[in-house]
């Protein structure tokens, strides 16, 4: 008798265990997909910004290449 209540036990145990690691490797993968959004989003960001700031330097650039021709032109 004692033995059937420990062996009822361990599967109540045991079933208990496997259904917290299920629901904990739910979760886990769950904050994995969250980290992987921001890390994609923050590099779309970083990478506008990049192209927006070359775009800018290369007007600028350019710009300055056409003022220096046409006083050099003077």
């Amino acid at each position: 008798m004692k033995l059937r209540r420990e062996k009822i036990l361990w599967n109540v145990l045991l079933g208990t265990s496997v259904y917290l690691l299920d629901s904990l490797r739910g979760r886990l993968s769950e904050g994995i997909d969250d980290l992987s959004d921001r890390a994609r989003d923050t590099y779309s960001t970083a990478s506008r910004r990049a192209s927006a700031r070359l775009a800018r330097f290369q007007y600028a650039g350019a710009a300055c290449r056409f003022t220096r021709a046409r006083r050099a032109a003077d």
